[in-house]
């Protein structure tokens, strides 16, 4: 079975609000949030999605160099390759868009990945977490995304999400102050009703200001926190890790194997916060899992904000592993239509997927050209 065509689909998928970080809005309600989709057609006429949703204040891709790295490189590459020969289909596109320090537009290389998994799947007759080797029909319970700019309208969200049946809150964090940081999430401890805590400042402090905090946090029960200092400053990681009485995790920081390798080596950080579209995809996210498991490191489980289409990917291939806290996929939270149609469905703090075929996750076309850019 061999790649006969692709479709490289921009659409702008509208949303129930803003998302920001420390950084700034990745997300803005008035215009939608970009979500790049590929569909693969092989010569035996089977039809392979795939996505990726480009942030541009999160990683140096945009919604722009998406599409055009797409287009202009990577379909033209792997037009007429077998399907099944994943190593091959990577090693192709690396060859056109090369890795340095990072793996090379890793997200728009993601959405071709997944396209060419939910192939794999379906020319097996399986769903895509059969084919990772789950037994069961997933279900796995969903973390819940905090954002809030003070202590009382978090500690609302909190609530109304517990009595939701979550149990697991990824705070994002990274104001003014440290000081109004922990106002917030002493509100969030106070609503969870004992629930996981996982604080997300995106790189927002210093090395000294998370020492210096790092026991009020720890007074608080925080159980991760992730990225609080510059991605690529290894030592400065390390020196937290040594200091902190709270797991240190990291996300932005790894985009590689080879860099996610380097922190292990380094023992610069506790934890690993997985996306399958900075690993360029599956393949190779299933590969850093279980490097990181092996080391000794916990991995948490996360995504962009992206369809239920991504979601699925992910869930998925997590389910194949035995992750102890559960999956910040939290793109249905945010967003306020989908193009997909069933596959993925979310419910009392859980994904429950499917039994379809591939990705289990059927596309509405009419939708698609509605949100078409």
């Amino acid at each position: 079975m061999v790649i006969k065509s692709i479709d490289v689909i921009s659409t702008r998928l509208p949303l129930k609000s803003e998302f920001s970080i420390s950084r700034g809005s990745v997300a803005d309600a008035s215009v939608g949030a970009p979500h790049i989709f590929v569909k693969i057609t092989t010569d035996t006429d089977f039809i392979g999605w795939g996505e990726c949703r480009p942030s541009h204040r999160w990683s140096y891709e945009t919604e722009e160099t998406v599409v055009s790295t797409l287009n202009n490189y990577l379909v033209p590459a792997i037009i007429g390759m077998d399907v099944f020969d994943i190593k091959s289909i990577h090693e192709v596109m690396d060859t056109e868009i090369a890795p340095s320090t990072h793996p090379g537009q890793p997200i728009a290389k993601s959405a071709i990945d997944l396209g060419i998994h939910d192939l794999m799947a379906k020319d097996k007759n399986e769903t895509l977490y059969e084919y990772f080797g789950s037994k069961e029909k997933v279900s796995m319970p969903l973390c819940y995304t905090v954002f809030a700019t003070d202590p009382a309208s978090a500690g609302n969200i909190v609530a109304s999400a517990v009595e939701d049946g979550y149990k697991c809150f990824k705070v994002k964090v990274g104001h003014d102050s440290i000081a109004e940081d922990l106002k917030i999430l002493e509100s969030v401890v106070n609503n969870a009703a004992g629930g996981i805590i996982w604080a997300d400042p995106n790189q927002a402090y210093t090395v000294d200001l998370t020492i210096e905090y790092a026991s009020e946090f720890a007074d608080l029960d925080i159980h991760y926190l992730e990225q609080p200092i510059a991605a690529g400053d290894i030592t400065g990681h390390r020196k937290i890790k040594e200091k902190c009485n709270v797991p240190i995790a990291i996300d932005e920081s790894i985009f590689s194997i080879d860099t996610l390798n380097e922190f292990i080596l380094r023992q610069a950080a506790d934890v690993f916060v997985v996306k399958v579209c900075k690993m360029t995809g599956l393949f190779r996210t299933r590969k850093a899992i279980s490097l990181a498991l092996d080391s000794g490191m916990e991995v948490l489980a996360s995504s962009l904000t992206e369809s239920r289409l991504a979601m699925a990917a992910g869930a998925s291939l997590f389910s194949s592993f035995n992750l102890q806290v559960p999956l910040d996929l939290n793109g249905w939270q945010f967003l306020a239509d989908d193009i997909t149609a069933g596959g993925a469905n979310i419910n009392n703090g859980t994904i429950e997927l499917e039994g379809f075929h591939g990705l289990g996750v059927e596309i509405d076309e009419r939708k698609l050209s509605l949100y078409r850019q």
